[in-house]
């Protein structure tokens, strides 16, 4: 009987032991108020007697209920040392401890809160929140980057860049955990990090994290709406929703789908009046947007029909007649054939048959006068027909060939003759030609000398006469005789 009773004194001393009521521990340091503590602070509690572990909380909430700086809870830690390393804390910042033992009857009542304040220094790193780390599409518009907020930090500089060597970055510093930028490259990666600051000096610079911007977005395309008919030939304006930021357009149309032989050009805004459309066509047209060295893929394709109208026919050249030569080179007029339904006409004339340097105009008769040509040249000149809402094809081209002229020609025929000497027009008659009425006329028809010829030799000065054409003109009873002059 007295081994038996031996063992159940021992093992009722045990459970006494393990499940004796603990009383709360003595917290020895840091001392509460203590400051300038170390941010690799230790907590140290005195042993209580039948405690077979400890719990301890810090935190910088008297009421150690701070998410962003509650470190441990109080199953965390359940063993005999009486001596606990925090780990790094904050520079400059007040810290709330305090400890309790616990033994397999329950834990003791928590030790009154010490509190103690770390020494001044710089402040840690912050950690990266968003942009999330390789992340991708991000608006290049602005992004907008968040870090952990620091306590006894000041302020934050934040840095990015298109290099992961930081090489060009651009700086910002700010007293916010946030920034959002300005507008950055489309598709482009860049890369980030932060650091904190206060009056201690700055910490390190955050683990770099990288994320890439989303590209220019595509046009959505307005007008005229998809599959539209009756499209006018004139005067169509094609719209598109306008890409924020963006510097220019490329418009693309063409009359296939697969934009074969298409017409493409670069506006600046949202909107590209169209030349004159062939009548009853269906073309395609799409756009893409470009913000300076980038672009946008492609916007959907529309298509539209023009409308079906009857066709203005391009107007039949009559005078001068095709390759005409000796043509004066004042007081020529371009005539031809009047059109049905053409309100006016367009005409050019050039010394190219390319027409790439032209004179024209437009008229709502079938001839134009055209103002002083030069002599002995080639002229190409062509008309089209114009009315309300669309213009004809140009007609064929025709081509004609200036007078040669050089100065004051010389003019003889068998019933006298006409020359100039001395700066004086010398009219020379045959005598059945006395007493007959002498006229010059200029090339507007007009009777700038008249005098009746009473010798075989007659005199007239021309040194004040413009240059241009002039016609001498004989007349006797209902018989007259001409001759041609050009002053140059």
């Amino acid at each position: 009987m007295k081994p038996r009773i031996l063992l159940i004194l021992i093992v009722l001393g045990f459970y006494s032991a393990s499940y004796a009521v603990l009383t709360t521990p003595k917290q020895l340091a840091p001392t509460n108020g203590a400051i300038n503590q170390d941010v690799n602070a230790l907590l140290d509690w005195s042993a209580i007697t039948g405690s077979t572990g400890y719990n301890y909380q810090y935190d910088t909430s008297p009421a150690f209920n701070s998410p962003n700086f509650f470190i441990s809870n109080s199953l965390l830690y359940s063993n005999a040392n009486l001596t606990f390393g925090l780990g790094t804390l904050n520079p400059s910042t007040t810290y709330y401890w305090r400890a309790r033992g616990r033994n397999a009857a329950g834990n003791s009542p928590w030790a009154t809160p010490f509190t103690f304040n770390t020494v001044a220094g710089a402040p840690p790193a912050p950690t990266n929140v968003e942009p999330l780390d390789a992340a991708i599409n991000i608006d290049w518009l602005g992004a907008t980057f968040n870090w952990s907020q620091i306590a006894g930090a000041t302020g934050y500089v934040l840095i990015f860049d298109d290099n992961a060597g930081f090489s060009s970055p651009t700086t910002i510093n700010t007293s916010d955990n946030f920034y959002t930028s300005g507008i950055l490259d489309p598709n482009t990666t860049y890369y980030w990090q932060v650091q904190s600051l206060n009056s201690n000096g700055s910490s390190a610079f955050s683990a770099v994290w990288s994320y890439t911007t989303g590209p220019v977005p595509a046009p959505l395309l307005s007008s005229p709406l998809n599959n539209a008919t009756g499209v006018a030939i004139n005067g169509t304006v094609l719209t598109w929703a306008a890409v924020s930021s963006a510097t220019s357009y490329y418009i693309e149309y063409a009359t296939n789908a697969a934009f074969t032989g298409a017409t493409g050009t670069t506006v600046i805004l949202n909107t590209y009046t169209l030349p004159t459309l062939l009548n009853n066509q269906t073309y395609y047209w799409h756009v893409y947007a470009n913000y300076n060295a980038f672009s946008s893929v492609y916007s959907s394709s529309y298509s539209f029909t023009t409308e079906a109208v009857a066709i203005l026919q391009a107007p039949q050249l009559l005078s001068p007649a095709n390759i005409a030569t000796a043509i004066p080179i004042v007081g020529t007029s371009l005539i031809w054939q009047n059109v049905i339904d053409a309100l006016s006409y367009d005409w050019e004339i050039s010394t190219n048959p390319t027409f790439t340097a032209v004179v024209n105009g437009n008229t709502i008769n079938t001839n134009t006068l055209l103002s002083s040509l030069i002599d002995n040249t080639t002229y190409y000149w062509h008309v089209r027909s114009v009315d309300a809402d669309t213009v004809s094809a140009w007609s064929s081209t025709f081509t004609f060939t200036t007078d040669v002229l050089s100065g004051i020609n010389n003019q003889f025929n068998e019933n006298g003759a006409v020359y100039f000497s001395n700066e004086q027009l010398n009219i020379k008659l045959n005598k059945n030609l006395i007493g007959a009425t002498c006229q010059i006329i200029n090339a507007a028809g007009q009777i700038i000398y008249e005098e009746i010829l009473w010798d075989l030799n007659s005199q007239i000065f021309a040194s004040q006469w413009s240059k241009g054409i002039y016609f001498v003109r004989i007349v006797q009873h209902e018989k007259q005789q001409s001759f041609k002059i050009v002053v140059q």
